[in-house]
Formats: structure tokens, sequence, C-alpha cells
């Protein structure tokens, strides 16, 4: 019967579909969409202006602080993830010693060109999220507490692109640490698990690689 042809011959056009569009693609030039290039990384470093919150006022209370952020970054169109690390240093009311606090984050970015698209095409909008291990030391009347944990938070800020490689990076973020139980020089202090919330202000470099390679190649 004709009817026993049919799915032999849709199976035939259908595995003979993308080996046509590949001789097609072969003969037209090369892909549209490029694979993975040195452009697609970046490396970026800046200076932090924070504040740090604790929740418990019983732990005492920490002021403004600063510090550094380097992290790499890989970027395919709009979006963006970024491994990185951060340290700052802060004031504590009533202690000599400052505390320090250091962030080892995962930190997807999605950018928005077209909202700015109209006035400038050297600033580019992004949002971001962030998650990663957080953790703080200070030394006390001569005894060394610390504790880590989790940080999740939020941000958004501009790029500021000043050549086709280098961007200028003006960036706000919240963060939430929540620690677990201190340790006074390696041992556990019970119930002493809080929590902070980390507002904190970034400016920064940030350099992609391969942009001068492909620059060059454009030009032969």
């Amino acid at each position: 019967m004709p009817g026993k042809n049919i799915l032999p011959i849709a199976l035939a056009l259908a595995l003979a579909a993308p080996v046509a569009a590949s001789a097609q693609s072969a003969k037209s030039g090369p892909a549209t969409q490029p694979g993975v290039t040195a452009s697609n990384f970046s490396v970026q470093g800046g200076l932090l202006f924070t504040s740090f919150s604790i929740d418990d006022e019983d732990q005492g209370e920490a002021g403004g602080g600063a510090g550094w952020d380097i992290k790499g970054r890989f970027s395919r169109d709009r979006y963006s993830i970024a491994l990185g690390l951060e340290r700052t240093t802060h004031d504590v009311e009533d202690v000599k010693d400052d505390l320090a606090h250091r962030v080892f984050y995962v930190e997807p970015r999605m950018t928005f060109p077209q909202l700015l698209a109209g006035s400038s095409q050297k600033l580019l909008p992004y949002a971001s999220a962030r998650v990663g291990r957080s953790k703080y030391a200070i030394e006390a009347d001569d005894v060394d507490y610390e504790a880590s944990g989790w940080l999740y938070g939020l941000g958004g800020g501009v790029l500021y692109e000043l050549n086709q490689s280098t961007q200028l990076d003006l960036g706000l973020s919240w963060s939430h640490a929540g620690f677990g139980d201190q340790e006074a020089d390696g041992d556990e202090i019970d119930d002493s698990d809080f929590g902070a919330n980390i507002v904190a202000l970034r400016v920064g470099v940030s350099y992609r690689f391969g942009m001068s390679a492909q620059k060059s190649a454009r030009k032969r």
C-alpha cells in the first residue's frame, strides 16, 4: 500500500534535512553565531565602599568599610556569569581591631542595552544576582573570633565603554550573610550565630580579552 512508504520517506527526509542545511551553510560562509573565543572572557578589579549592619545587637555594631573586589567573567550576548572574591574591613564599636569580611561568590548578570539605546551606545545598564560563601574574622581582647556561612544578594549598575576592550563599572548591591556559630580561638560558641545586611558601592574596571585581535582581523 502507498501508506506503508510514507514513514520511511518522512524519516529519510528528516535525516537528510540537517545534512543539506549544513552543506548550504558551508557554501554560504561561516555561521552567524561564533563559538567560544577569547572575547567571551574578561577580568575585573574594583574598589568597594560598604556598610555592614549586624542583625543581633548583642553581637555589636559594625560601621562602614572599604575593600577590593576581583572577578573573572564569561559572557555570551546579554548574559554572563562571574566567579569573584572580595574583601572588606569594617570598624566595630568598642573594638580596637577591624572586622575583616571575605566572600567567594558566583554572580550571574544580564544587561539591558535597549534601556539607553536612544541616548548613548556607550552606557549599558545591568542587573545581577549573587550567591557565595562568606566569612568574617576579628580579634577582641586577644581572642580571635571567626564564623562563616552563606551569602545571597541582588545588584544593579551601569557599564561605560572606554574602548572595545575596556569598561568602567559603577554598581550598587545589597547582600545578606548568614553566619553560623562563632569560633573563639578554635572553640565553638553555642547560639552565637547571626546575620548581616551588606550594602556595597562598587567602582571598577573590566578588561575583555581578544578584542584587539578581532579588530586587526577585520582590517585585513
